[in-house]
């Protein structure tokens, strides 16, 4: 594994505290502007292909099955860490027994039967192509996390923040190797963000397409 300080020695940075939000600046990556709108441009077109066959054909199958499963909304809509920590809604199939929406503290109180399906599959995550039309996230970025997660790894991860500097992703690098889901230990955590920073410098338009052809061969292997 090619770890994140090999990463980051490639590459100057500094770190600045705004009053509101984090700053990241003389990232070499990220200052590519055409590079950056080709992503920006792959993030749309895939995103509006996948939404016309999903919106007629595939939303209302799963919603019809989570409202069978259990009871409450079809969506789960939450708040969750952005760019430059930003703020935004995302949005998600619940594949929880009883959430909040809008809450990121309400413990939860067991995956049902058919979210386990949806969270293997990714299924659940697809009404993030909405926020990645919106501007909130992209389709290869960190996964983006809860304000009271934000908080806590922040206390205990050095450079936790560089993960900010790109949009957040409906899959990363962290998920493709295996870090996804709940954090079971700090070695985990550290991990994942090692992959999540790792991504931030290293990243391209081709290894975007093979997170993202590996997303998807992961549920049918």
């Amino acid at each position: 594994m090619q770890t994140s300080s090999r990463a980051l020695s490639k590459v100057d940075h500094s770190y600045k505290e705004g009053n509101s939000h984090t700053n990241l600046v003389a990232f070499n990556k990220i200052k590519q502007g055409r590079v950056l709108i080709l992503k920006r441009l792959m993030d749309v077109s895939i995103s509006v292909f996948l939404l016309l066959i999903l919106v007629p054909i595939v939303f209302p199958i799963v919603a019809i099955l989570v409202a069978l499963d259990s009871k409450g909304c079809v969506f789960f809509i939450q708040d969750r860490i952005g760019i430059r920590k930003t703020t935004f809604r995302c949005y998600k199939i619940r594949t929880m027994r009883l959430v909040n929406s809008l809450s990121d503290k309400t413990p939860e109180m067991g995956i049902t039967r058919l979210g386990m399906f949806l969270r293997k599959t990714h299924i659940d995550e697809l009404p993030q192509l909405v926020n990645v039309l919106l501007g909130q996230m992209s389709l290869v970025g960190p996964r983006p996390h809860m304000l009271s997660d934000t908080e806590e790894f922040e206390s205990r991860i050095a450079n936790y923040h560089l993960r900010h500097a790109v949009r957040p992703g409906i899959t990363g690098l962290a998920q493709v190797n295996g870090f996804y889901g709940s954090v079971d230990d700090t070695d985990h955590l550290e991990k994942r963000i090692q992959f999540d920073i790792e991504y931030v410098y290293t990243w391209s338009i081709w290894s975007d397409i093979k997170i993202i052809l590996r997303t998807i061969k992961e549920p049918l292997a």
